[in-house]
């Protein structure tokens, strides 16, 4: 898998990756081999990106800022709006999460 193929709610991360593989999800990703091709970058890579990232930060304008802070508002109202939509989805990954504590302790 590569460095982030799913994004999940803090804490969550097991009960998410439990539902990949029962779902299958897991073994789709492993098994395209455009994703294998593709979406291979080196660690290294990453933080070299990151670095340049977080320099350009530092110089964004007044204008550039507040641009940001809409796109950082308007993904949170997304957010949201999917959390309302599916509001079943967060329990059964915590019930999954916990299933998966409970069958790995015996």
């Amino acid at each position: 898998m590569g460095i982030i193929n799913k994004v999940c709610e803090d804490g969550l991360d097991i009960a998410t990756m439990s539902m990949l593989i029962k779902r299958g999800e897991v073994e789709k990703i492993l098994s395209n081999p455009f994703l294998n091709i593709c979406n291979k970058v080196p660690k290294k890579e990453l933080l070299d990106v990151v670095d340049v990232w977080l320099e350009k930060s530092f110089l964004l304008s007044e204008d550039n800022l507040n641009k940001m802070l809409k796109l950082a508002n308007l993904q949170k109202r997304k957010i949201e709006q999917i959390k309302q939509i599916e509001p079943n989805h967060i329990e059964e990954l915590r019930l999954t999460e916990l299933d998966s504590l409970i069958n790995n302790s015996f």
